[in-house]
């Protein structure tokens, strides 16, 4: 999976009437990941976040490895820092790991579906100016960002920290190894790769991908397989209708879900909020929190009888994908 730095606005119009039937069940079960590590690198210690998060230090950890004897990675802590919503406070954007050469963290995980996400701070750091971070991150056979600057994705989306989330499948027998690679053009070229912190999350077979053709819970669900050389990107989750939900209100994996408002394009809806809880008969009830379902759009018929309504959002993705 390569990203790109140019984005294109693409245009999604919804024109399907959803009904949902609610109901009232017994309290939500989350789910249980075998791995749930969380990386806070560039700092030495334990921390926890605003959300209860725990955060482990990358200095003296067993999961940071050096990417051998030229390797000359340091630590530092951000020269700016803005809080940027409710999502992203001071904890892991306050320390980097930083290197003009190659280095690793290595996670000596069990094999199956994880999430593996990254956070970004485009700040600079001590010598490091914020424009010359351009670098590639591959994580065991997948490339997951190339020639990327965090700097400008966040200027061009508006944004003060940078979260990529991606799932893949780690092999039997294979530890998972994240690399990040200066893209330097020359000897002479002062690039830099840097990450303020890493999470590795398991995740339920099914989720959003599958490990074999049919999921025992769902036989009629058709999700794309993650064998072989395929990976996906999670480019955007919204809580349709609804507000933020931070990582701890998540059903076990840490997920954030954000307001669509900012894509929403309104014409003649309101907001439709229920507070009766979902009975979840074949799907299993952590594959979203309850709010992500009491949420919603609606088109009030006694105001609108004679207009068609679009539910339309305009995201900006990346080009080719």
């Amino acid at each position: 999976m390569n990203l790109h730095q140019t984005y294109s606005p693409f245009l999604f119009c919804f024109c399907i009437l959803f009904f949902l039937v609610f109901k009232i069940s017994a309290p939500l079960t989350p789910f249980y990941p075998l791995e749930n590590i969380a990386i806070n690198c560039g700092f030495l210690g334990n921390t926890t976040g605003i959300d209860g998060r725990h955060w482990i230090g990358d200095i003296g950890s067993m999961y940071f490895v050096s990417g051998g004897s030229n390797s000359k990675s340091i630590t530092s802590s951000a020269t700016v820092l803005e809080q940027s919503s409710p999502s992203h406070a001071t904890i892991p954007y306050t320390y980097a790991r930083i290197s003009q050469t190659q280095f690793t963290y290595v996670f000596p995980i069990s094999p199956g579906l994880k999430f593996v996400r990254l956070h970004f701070n485009p700040s600079s750091y001590r010598s490091f100016h914020r424009s010359k971070a351009f670098f590639t991150v591959k994580a065991n056979r997948y490339t997951l960002l190339h020639n990327f600057s965090v700097s400008l994705t966040a200027d061009a989306l508006g944004i003060t920290t940078v979260s990529k989330e991606f799932c893949l499948n780690v092999e039997v027998n294979q530890p998972l190894s994240i690399t990040f690679s200066p893209s330097r053009t020359s000897p002479s070229d002062k690039v830099y790769a840097f990450v303020n912190a890493i999470e590795v999350v398991s995740m339920p077979n099914g989720l959003y991908s599958s490990m074999k053709e049919n999921i025992e819970w769902d036989q009629n669900m058709n999700f794309p397989s993650l064998w072989g050389s395929t990976a996906l990107e999670t480019v955007y989750r919204m809580n349709i209708g609804g507000s933020f939900i931070s990582s701890s209100e998540d059903t076990g994996m840490s997920r954030e879900w954000f307001e669509d408002t900012r894509f929403f394009l309104h014409s003649g809806v309101l907001p439709l909020t229920t507070t009766m809880q979902i009975k979840y008969e074949k799907i299993p009830n952590f594959v979203a929190p309850q709010n992500v379902y009491q949420t919603s759009w609606f088109v009030d018929p006694n105001k609108n009888a004679d207009e068609i309504i679009n539910f339309t959002w305009k995201i900006p993705v990346d080009q080719g994908f």
